[in-house]
């Protein structure tokens, strides 16, 4: 028992890691985004604590200029009241939440789905699969745990984090070929409680827009009846000029989740953030609705998690739910989730 012990503790401590060099990534702190497992099968993931150290040397090295002309400071985002939308919001209040993990680095389905309601969550992101990995994220996506939050009239997405073909990760290792993937993330969707799935696609699809509408085309064909795809992405669109949005878009585009993660010290904060990023969407081109995401890491303010959702319109979400005895998790309890 204490050897299983350690071996837990010590994954967890990967994951974590390797969450830190995710958001590194989203925010061009670094080369590769880690959403990922810490290794392919269920039996591995304490291997991939011995780069905990290199993960988090590399998250927290200073932010970088983006790939760009232009320093972002330079130049002066709209106000969001100066920058159309790419399609209108919905008008009920319909925030979300996004989970890692239940009972591992969230707490377990029944007292995620209790926070999320007293709250006032709507909306839960659960995630259902990495590359073509099965077991443990069918587990956390199962019918048993979706349940909780469905009995309180929450509505529960999947969301699964996507390779291109042939790409390593920064650890050299491969996820599966896209129809692999495709086949074992479908298999965790089945059920009339599942309202949709989100594709996470980030620095493993950058140049692979073929990639890119073979997954939209392929979740598509496997989604049940009303059903709905989504996709979520890097939210500096700027800084991603090789980043198959388009086909994203087009093919996945029933709601687009950039990840605004401005707490990290974006310029401007969240205002100018938003600003950025809806007009990256203008000149891509992008039309599906925006349903913005931001992040309770470091450790921001509820204020300024408030001031988030206050700008983002009423589908934004925060990624994602830590465990009970965290700051994180006492500070989304501190904020409105209901009003406009």
């Amino acid at each position: 028992m204490a050897s299983a012990g350690r071996g837990v503790r010590a994954a967890v401590r990967a994951d974590l890691a390797l969450l830190l060099v995710h958001l590194a990534a989203v925010l061009g702190l670094a080369t590769s985004a880690c959403t990922r497992d810490p290794a392919p099968g269920d039996d591995a993931e304490t291997a991939a604590a011995q780069g905990s150290s290199t993960a988090l040397a590399s998250a927290s090295a200073p932010p970088s200029s983006p790939p760009s002309s232009s320093s972002p400071a330079a130049v002066a985002a709209p106000l969001l009241s100066d920058v159309a939308t790419s399609a209108a919001p919905t008008t009920e209040v319909a925030r979300g939440l996004w989970i890692w993990e239940l009972g591992v680095n969230g707490p377990p389905a029944e007292r995620a789905a209790e926070l999320a309601a007293t709250w006032g969550v709507r909306r839960v992101f659960l995630k259902s699969g990495n590359g073509a990995t099965r077991g443990r994220w069918a587990r956390n996506f199962s019918a048993q745990n979706r349940a909780p939050f469905v009995r309180r009239g929450i509505e529960v997405w999947a969301f699964a984090y996507v390779y291109g073909e042939g790409v390593a990760d920064a650890d050299g290792r491969t996820w599966g070929s896209v129809d692999a993937q495709i086949a074992a993330v479908s298999e965790t969707l089945a059920g009339d409680d599942v309202a949709g799935l989100v594709v996470d696609a980030e620095m493993e699809l950058v140049g692979r827009p073929d990639d890119a509408r073979r997954f939209c085309a392929g979740f598509r064909a496997r989604l049940g009846a009303g059903q709905k795809l989504a996709y979520t992405s890097f939210g500096w669109i700027q800084r991603w000029k090789d980043f198959p949005f388009e086909e994203l878009d087009r093919g996945c585009g029933d709601a687009f989740l950039p990840q605004v993660y401005f707490a990290h010290g974006w310029p401007g904060g969240a205002e100018a953030s938003l600003g950025r990023m809806r007009e990256g969407i203008a000149a891509r081109g992008l039309r599906a609705p925006v349903w913005p995401v931001q992040t309770n890491m470091p450790n921001p303010t509820p204020a300024t998690l408030a001031s988030f959702f206050a700008l983002a319109g009423p589908d934004a979400s925060v990624f994602f739910l830590h465990g009970e005895d965290t700051e994180q998790t006492r500070r989304l309890g501190a904020i409105d989730w209901r009003s406009q």
